[in-house]
């Protein structure tokens, strides 16, 4: 990578006021993303493929203050995305098994549900 701007993401879903610069990556071995289906709440894990350092930018792409983070990423056919889709519970260590994690993963599903039904009252209320 010669430079942040090749790591340049636009419209990443949880960054919409701007965009994601990646700024450094590493491996990330043994290592994988706990997630739940938006749809039913059934868990799945994946393997991490690296760390990313990313810095968010605002839409003039200006570094935002204290903004700063990393992100894992995983596979997705031949290209990576950001494991951080809104439906992920944790990261799991290596050895770390995901059955220790069921609970905290319900947890997070009705959440989001809870957050869905609340957004569809927000809409209500608008219209």
């Amino acid at each position: 990578m010669n430079g942040p701007e090749e790591g340049h993401i636009e419209g990443c879903p949880h960054h919409k006021d701007g965009c994601l610069v990646i700024l450094h990556m590493i491996p990330a071995t043994g290592w994988r993303v706990l997630s739940f289906h938006p749809e039913d709440g059934s868990t799945y894990t994946e393997p991490l493929i690296c760390w990313a350092l990313v810095e968010l930018r605002d839409n003039k792409h200006k570094k935002q203050e204290e903004a700063r983070v990393v992100e894992g990423m995983v596979a997705c056919g031949n290209s990576t995305h950001f494991a951080d889709t809104g439906c992920i519970v944790r990261y799991l260590a290596p050895g770390q098994d995901e059955e220790d994690y069921k609970e905290e993963a319900v947890e997070a599903y009705e959440e989001y549900q809870n957050n869905l039904k609340e957004e569809g009252k927000d809409q209500d209320e608008e219209e």
